[in-house]
């Protein structure tokens, strides 16, 4: 009986030292078919980087391009509004202008008639001459 419970005892340690190789094995070659995976599939990344990044550097400049393009057309829009205003805020100025100097030319014309008339007057005459003394 004894010699049978070493025999059993023996012969599941070897089951469980075979075990453990077994599950060391399989694990170890699970650690290497990952990690090569990983490497594989990292270079793969690299390569998908270095091919993609013409396009996205492309796209990226177009759309940026697109939005300053539209944003300096705005811009230039605005400032020909803006010109335009200037132009006739001008054009309503010069007109202002030369109403103002006609309408002072006539008042001065006005007051030269109007003091000749008074001059021609002799009441008037006479009051200056009293006035001066």
């Amino acid at each position: 009986m004894k010699g049978w419970k070493v025999y059993v005892k023996r012969r599941r340690e070897k089951k469980r030292v075979a075990a453990y190789s077994r599950n060391t094995i399989y694990r170890n070659s699970l650690i290497r078919f990952i990690r090569s995976w990983r490497f594989v599939s990292h270079e793969w990344g690299k390569e998908r980087i270095s091919s993609e990044r013409a396009v996205y550097r492309k796209n990226l400049e177009t759309e940026k391009l697109t939005m300053w393009k539209s944003k300096v057309d705005q811009l230039n829009l605005y400032k020909a509004q803006l010109e335009d205003k200037i132009r006739k805020e001008r054009f309503a100025r010069d007109q202002l202008a030369m109403t103002y100097e006609a309408n002072l030319e006539k008042g001065v014309n006005k007051l030269g008639c109007e003091t000749k008339i008074l001059a021609q007057n002799p009441l008037v005459h006479e009051i200056s001459l009293v006035v001066a003394k």
